[in-house]
């Protein structure tokens, strides 16, 4: 388990510089796609390996939830996260 937010921060950057280079994304059009195919990517990987068994997830049940706003003229994303009672089921 990687404890150290400093090694974090090094290894994510290898491996994001990695991934930039690989993609031969350059323009900020085509690395924003990279980005969000990235995070995209990234959350599923989690959430597929924190599922036990993969087991369906038909209940959410939380007290904070996060927030990402993406500036209209930097395209630049911010979390936030933000305490609120939630419950969502699959029953619609």
């Amino acid at each position: 388990m990687i404890k150290d937010n400093v090694l974090n921060e090094e290894i994510f950057k290898e491996i994001f510089d990695k991934l930039v280079s690989i993609s031969n994304d350059k323009t900020n059009e085509e690395l924003i796609t990279l980005r969000d195919c990235t995070i995209d990517y990234i959350l599923d990987y989690f959430n597929n390996n924190l599922t036990p068994n993969n087991t369906p997830l038909d209940f959410i049940n939380c007290n904070k939830i996060t927030v990402e706003a993406k500036d209209k003229t930097t395209n630049r994303i911010f979390r936030r996260n933000l305490d609120i009672s939630y419950i969502e089921n699959s029953k619609v």
